[in-house]
């Protein structure tokens, strides 16, 4: 089994997977335009969810068909 962690920060989003042991399986990166205001900024949450999807899509493949067997938010 594999445990998987989700990390969305304020300019990208990492997926990272591990064993049960703790041993790095795989990890994946991506960034995301942040739009700055004069007082704020704002992130699309569409940009920020496609790219968790697409971290998923790189890192569950190299868990070699296990399944996740947790997720850490």
């Amino acid at each position: 089994m594999s445990l998987l962690g989700i990390d969305i920060g304020s300019t990208g989003s990492k997926v990272a997977a591990y064993t049960e042991e703790g041993k790095k399986i795989a990890s994946a990166y991506r960034e995301y335009n942040v739009h700055v205001n004069d007082c704020y900024a704002e992130l699309a949450p569409e940009n920020v969810w496609n790219s968790v999807v697409d971290c998923m899509r790189e890192v569950v493949p190299e868990c070699g068909g296990d399944k996740i067997k947790a997720l850490r938010l």
